[in-house]
């Protein structure tokens, strides 16, 4: 038996309004939607691959939608063996592919939604994509990843600054969103600068080095920090080195550490993948209200009163 663990991270869903800053985007019209048309009509592509709404399920016990999304692969498609039997590729017709799944917990009352990840199915810029081109061109869906605004604000309030890490993810899909044109730092000007991609992620490091009279420009640490909390779904990293006022030690505040973020875990047998079904409770059980329940709900709610 081993042990499998998921990571998850939380998003509101919005959409931009003429006139005004964003609404709450209306995932359950979407879902009857997507429910109406097939699998094919759900398809899109994402990368060189595609990627679909598998399922859509409402819990009544949960009273939340629980989403389902597969990323279908044409290639690196790969072998079988056995101890004493010879790798061969697993044999696909054309209108076959290798499948990986991420599910999602959506709860309507908050727009919130609630994703597990998976490195080898569709990344939350991927889905913020999917919806994306799911829905008509005059419509444009954002997932907001829930931050924690004390740490900006203590690098804000702080004296100095003597390093900021700070690390891009998914840039391919990125730059297909067009999401990188939000950033008005230096970092968005050297990612936009770069005919092509040399990775999927990017870190970039500012740093006085060893001297203790030099500082990073107060001006582009706002400005970074500013493009970090206004797109935090750019970013998987971002760490600041400050002095405090009043302070001579420095002390490294991690932006993301404090935002909410879970894991999940299962117990796993050979041959035995998990269901979609086990995955609903997984995080029914970790983010719902209820006896027996973490509730992760109430901190969520916390964090969007902030």
């Amino acid at each position: 038996m081993a042990i499998k663990k998921f990571k998850c991270e939380y998003y509101q869903l919005t959409e931009e309004v003429p006139n005004a800053r964003e609404a709450f985007f209306d995932l359950e019209a979407w879902i009857n939607i997507m429910e109406g048309v097939s699998l094919a009509e759900r398809t899109r592509p994402y990368k060189e691959d595609s990627v679909r709404l598998e399922q859509a399920y409402y819990h009544p016990n949960y009273e939340c939608w629980f989403l389902r999304f597969m990323r279908q692969r044409p290639n690196d498609v790969p072998s079988l063996s056995g101890p004493d039997i010879p790798s061969e590729f697993m044999d696909l017709e054309d209108n076959q592919f290798v499948s990986e799944d991420v599910s999602c917990l959506f709860d309507p009352e908050n727009n919130v939604i609630m994703v597990q990840k998976n490195s080898h199915s569709v990344s939350p810029v991927g889905l913020e994509q999917y919806f994306n081109n799911t829905t008509p061109n005059e419509t444009v869906v954002h997932l907001r990843k829930i931050v924690a605004t004390d740490s900006f604000q203590k690098v804000r309030r702080s004296r100095r600054c003597r390093k900021i890490i700070v690390r891009v993810a998914d840039m391919p899909t990125l730059r297909a969103r067009g999401l990188l044109d939000n950033l008005r730092s230096t970092v968005g000007q050297m990612v936009r600068a770069m005919q092509e991609t040399p990775s999927p992620y990017l870190e970039f490091t500012y740093s006085v080095g060893m001297d203790r009279s030099l500082e990073v420009d107060e001006d582009e640490v706002n400005a970074i920090v500013d493009d970090i909390q206004n797109n935090p779904i750019v970013f998987d990293r971002a760490k600041v080195n400050i002095i405090e006022e009043n302070e001579t030690k420095q002390r490294m505040v991690d932006l993301f550490l404090d935002s909410p973020k879970d894991e999940i875990s299962f117990n796993t047998e050979r041959n035995n993948p998990i269901r979609f079904d086990a995955m609903m409770d997984a995080l029914g059980q970790k983010y719902c209200q209820g006896n027996g329940r973490e509730n992760r709900k109430r901190d969520i709610n916390f964090y969007l009163r902030r």
